[in-house]
């Protein structure tokens, strides 16, 4: 009985040891699992940062180009730039702005800034008839575009609002920039977005989408 007891003794040990050795293991994962979120977390709060201040930087463009004389509505947005009024020449962007990482699957091609003459939001411009201009980025990931509302508003990014609803617009009609006869994005139904010149929305098809209005009417 005693070897028997024995016996047993040296069984319980190494089962003893497997317990505190897969404990530890569970522990491991667990905080690099936690790096990993937190790690992707800070590179989507920096994408979103990079993003909101390249917005920032082609509203400046805007502005000065309207001081010195330019009309809005003369102003073109042909790629690649072509006329001394031509937005993409004025801002010098004639490379690919390093949006790349930050797009979705589907939308890496797209890593350009595109721009629409046709954004209405409520308590953005004077006109109550004539769109603002904005420029936008369509096809952004999710998590970048959720740390965009973060970064702006302070919006949680797990909160199932963010990003905010964009109406009835597709992903189509934000990229139909400035094609005769393109739709009028209108976000004066969304209240969420009232005074808001700049925001990552939802399209009623399910692409993310930021938009920085550059020039108001």
């Amino acid at each position: 009985m005693q070897a028997l007891g024995a016996k047993s003794g040296f069984i319980v040990a190494p089962i003893l040891v497997a317990v505190i050795i897969g404990a530890a293991l569970v522990g491991v994962l667990a905080l690099t699992t936690g790096d990993q979120s937190s790690g992707g977390n800070e590179t989507n709060r920096t994408l979103a940062t990079n993003i909101i201040g390249q917005g920032s930087n082609l509203s400046t463009v805007m502005q000065r180009a309207v001081a010195s004389g330019l009309d809005p509505d003369e102003i073109t947005f042909n790629e690649p730039p072509s006329l001394s009024t031509d937005f993409y020449a004025i801002a010098r962007l004639e490379g690919p702005s390093p949006l790349g990482s930050a797009m979705s699957h589907g939308y890496a091609g797209n890593n350009r800034w595109q721009y629409t003459r046709g954004v209405r939001i409520t308590g953005v411009g004077q006109s109550a008839t004539q769109p603002e201009i904005a420029a936008v980025v369509v096809g952004l990931k999710l998590g970048v575009c959720r740390h965009i509302n973060f970064v702006l508003y302070g919006m949680d990014i797990d909160d199932p609002d963010n990003p905010y609803d964009g109406g009835a617009a597709t992903a189509a009609d934000w990229q139909a920039g400035f094609i005769e006869g393109a739709a009028t994005i209108n976000l004066t139904g969304v209240a969420a977005l009232e005074n808001r010149r700049e925001g990552c929305v939802r399209t009623s098809d399910g692409v993310n989408v930021f938009y920085r209005v550059i020039a108001e009417q």
